[in-house]
């Protein structure tokens, strides 16, 4: 791990088995990277400022990396500081049930709902099944004119897609401050940023709010187990959750931990190695 303390950017590229290449991208999508790139055969490859990434923290992410399976990981200068821009040539719209997201905010199909985003970000491109069984799940329950809130928005997709869709007012929050800049931004593009507003921090960020409508979380199982409960709270009776980014090996437990919440589960959708599903709290 010598010789790229000249660069102003490094790139770190793990090779994993081919049925990992999915949780090795999801993995990389997090602070201080700045983007993940699915290269094939294995490697994933990921990019962050050189100033961030001392020996101990280059080590401490290698052996993450091999705990989840990994078996090589290389640290290289990466020269090219425009990477976005190089990502944005080959960025290409895409459609996630009436959802079509781009950077061009193409729609089309009448019942198209445009979602712009560009690439570039550490969080929730769409791309992923974890996030689009979150957008497939709003878009599933949501109704014309309800409130929502984004548990570890990341990027915010969640909460501007339910607002593109019809929602009235969102709350997005994330323990990663790199999270409110985006979800600003992604807010700012779609034209709904007075109607959405980010909370830097975990679930006690939003011990004042109850009583919405619905609740979108793309996040890892333990936190949702751990949380469900707290899930529930925020909720109307009646209103709607959707979980999403949950292995589904990890299921069983998760699915346990929001029915001892309240929570009846209603909708179920699974892709390879993920599950999303949804439904809604008792007493509606």
């Amino acid at each position: 791990m010598s010789g790229e303390r000249g660069a102003e950017w490094l790139e770190w590229r793990v090779t994993v088995p081919l049925e990992l290449e999915e949780l090795a991208a999801e993995s990389l999508l997090r602070p201080p990277f700045t983007g993940v790139e699915v290269v094939g055969g294995g490697v994933v490859r990921t990019f962050a400022r050189a100033e961030l990434l001392d020996d101990a923290t280059r080590a401490e992410f290698d052996a993450e990396a091999r705990a989840f399976g990994a078996t090589a990981v290389e640290w290289r200068p990466y020269e090219d500081r425009d990477w976005e821009a190089a990502a944005r040539a080959t960025w290409r719209t895409f459609r996630v049930g009436r959802l079509c997201v781009g950077p061009d905010g193409a729609a089309p199909r009448p019942d198209d709902v445009p979602l712009r985003l560009e690439p570039g970000g550490a969080y929730g491109t769409g791309r992923h099944p974890s996030t689009r069984g979150g957008l497939l799940g709003v878009q599933r329950f949501l109704a014309a004119g309800e409130t929502v809130v984004d548990a570890g928005c990341g990027s915010g997709i969640l909460a501007v897609a339910a607002l593109l869709l019809g929602g009235r007012e969102a709350i997005g929050f994330d323990i990663d401050p790199n999270a409110g800049a985006s979800t600003r931004d992604l807010a700012a593009a779609n034209g709904v940023d007075g109607r959405l507003a980010f909370r830097e921090g975990g679930f006690e960020t939003v011990a004042d709010v109850c009583g919405v409508d619905g609740v979108a979380a793309n996040l890892y199982y333990d936190l949702v187990e751990r949380h469900a409960p707290d899930l529930a709270r925020l909720l109307r009776p009646g209103g709607w959750f959707v979980v999403a980014g949950i292995r589904a090996s990890l299921e069983t437990p998760v699915r346990d931990a929001v029915a001892a919440a309240g929570l009846d589960v209603t909708w179920r959708w699974p892709r390879g190695r993920w599950v999303a599903f949804g439904g809604r709290k008792g007493g509606g």
